[in-house]
């Protein structure tokens, strides 16, 4: 179980820094906006959007960049990352994607971008489908296992710690928004890297956004050769552009109507 008072800290003490170093969350926003062209009905024109783990406001920017008129409030449950991203003078209250503060089908968009992986996934699904309106959809992105996975390797057998989260596969995501009432559920997983100089900023980059482990921790601090160990299988991943972190995203859509009544609704 993931300790969400944990991660609201660790969320809580990157926030002044994550938007300088969050490079991999915007490729994966960048993406979906790429994506949700094609995912939106006709005449689809959402007026209250939610964004569900909102963080810094990276999600709300790029929405208001397709809706620059509609309602857009963020929600996240970090009260740092909820202050920065008022700061940009966006809406935004602080929350829990387990147990929104919002009333039934206040929203015809849900947004989520890199958040639900912290979440019990069919809490989260159930309180999506809960807050989504009858014409409504959501769209989001979360992790899936292979996430990390040179992380996974480096640390294999030094200490009895968590460097991973359980995440959910592209399969068991699907079974869990059928479960909780979604229709028209399109999932597609892809692999992101990003590359970085050194071992070192490897760490810091995943420690800067909040990412690090938030469940089992070690009990010492690990000494020098483990450390050594650490940078060597490490360094067996690196490529030209240089040390690969690894992503298996999954980008998914989902609404609480049928295509062939969305379709109907949207003719003249």
């Amino acid at each position: 179980m993931i300790d969400k008072a944990v991660v609201c800290g660790a969320f809580s003490k990157a926030a002044s820094s994550y938007d300088a170093i969050a490079l991999f969350q915007r490729q994966v926003n960048e993406r979906m906006l790429c994506l949700l062209p094609e995912r939106l009905p006709t005449g689809f024109h959402p007026d209250h959007i939610l964004d569900a783990g909102c963080g810094t406001g990276l999600g709300i920017q790029c929405l208001k960049t397709f809706w620059p008129d509609a309602d857009i409030i963020g929600c996240d449950i970090s009260p740092a990352m909820v202050e920065t991203t008022r700061r940009k003078q966006f809406k935004a209250v602080v929350g829990d994607i387990e147990n929104l503060p919002f009333d039934e089908a206040a929203f015809n968009l849900v947004w989520s971008s890199l958040s639900l992986q912290w979440c019990s996934a069919e809490l989260a699904f159930r309180e999506l489908h809960r807050v989504t309106a009858p014409d409504g959809m959501v769209f989001f992105s979360t992790l899936a296992p292979g996430t990390l996975k040179e992380i996974a390797v480096a640390f294999s057998g030094l200490d009895n710690a968590d460097h991973t989260l359980d995440f959910s596969t592209k399969n068991e995501l699907e079974a869990l928004l059928a479960k909780t009432g979604f229709k028209d559920i399109l999932l597609q997983q892809e692999t992101l890297q990003v590359f970085y100089p050194d071992i070192r900023s490897v760490m810091a980059s995943i420690r800067g956004i909040g990412a690090g482990n938030v469940r089992k921790r070690r009990n010492a601090l690990l000494g020098k050769n483990a450390w050594q160990t650490i940078q060597e299988r490490y360094e067996s991943f690196r490529e030209e552009a240089g040390l690969p972190v690894t992503y298996e995203v999954v980008i998914g859509s989902a609404s609480r109507w049928h295509a062939q009544r969305a379709a109907t609704a949207a003719l003249p």
